[in-house]
C-alpha cells in the first residue's frame, strides 16, 4: 500500500535539487561565456596595443579558447534546460498529489515517473565518454541504458550498429 503523504515528500524533496542545479549550470554558463568575452577581447587590444611581442596577445588567445573548450566539454546551457524540465515534471507530480485523493495504481504510476525522472537527473551527471565508433559522447551502453544487459548470462549483449555522422564544414 503506498501512502501519499510519504510520496509527496520525496517529490518536495527533489525539486529544490533540480533547482539549484539549474542555477548552478546556468551561472557557470554565464562566468565562463563572460571570461571567454573578455579574454577574446584582451587578445584582440593586446595584439594592438602590444605590437613588439605577440606572446600577450597568443596568451589570452589560448586561454579564450580554452575557456571555449571548456563551455564544450561541460554542456552547461543543455544541462540547465534538462534541469529545468525535471524540475516541472517533478512539480507537475506534486501538484497532482495536492490536488485529490489518489487510487493505489494511480500513485504506482506517480512513484514509477519519480523513478524516471531521478534516473533522467542521474544520467545527466553522469561523466561523458567518447563512443568507440563515433565522434558522438554516451553516458551509457547502448544495450546497457539500466544497468543490466538484454543478453542472457553468460552471453554476450548484441551490438548495437555505430551512427553515421556527417560533417558539415
Amino acid at each position: 500500500m503506498f501512502n501519499q503523504e510519504a510520496l509527496k515528500k520525496l517529490i518536495d524533496e527533489a525539486s529544490p535539487q533540480y533547482k539549484q542545479r539549474k542555477k548552478w549550470n546556468q551561472s557557470i554558463s554565464i562566468v565562463v561565456g563572460l571570461l571567454g568575452i573578455g579574454l577574446s577581447l584582451g587578445a584582440t587590444i593586446s595584439g594592438i596595443l602590444v605590437k613588439d611581442d605577440s606572446r600577450i596577445a597568443a596568451i589570452f588567445g589560448a586561454c579564450a579558447a580554452t575557456t571555449q573548450a571548456i563551455l564544450f566539454a561541460y554542456p552547461t546551457e543543455k544541462r540547465s534546460r534538462t534541469y529545468r524540465v525535471l524540475f516541472a515534471k517533478n512539480e507537475n507530480l506534486r501538484a497532482e498529489l495536492e490536488v485529490r485523493q489518489q487510487t493505489e495504481e494511480e500513485l504506482q504510476k506517480i512513484l514509477e515517473e519519480f523513478k524516471s525522472i531521478r534516473v533522467q537527473a542521474a544520467l545527466e551527471e553522469a561523466v561523458p565518454r567518447k563512443t568507440e565508433n563515433t565522434e558522438e559522447f554516451s553516458t551509457d551502453s547502448p544495450n546497457d541504458i539500466d544497468g543490466q544487459s538484454s543478453a542472457p548470462h553468460g552471453e554476450a549483449a548484441p551490438t548495437a550498429e555505430p551512427k553515421v555522422h556527417e560533417r558539415v564544414f
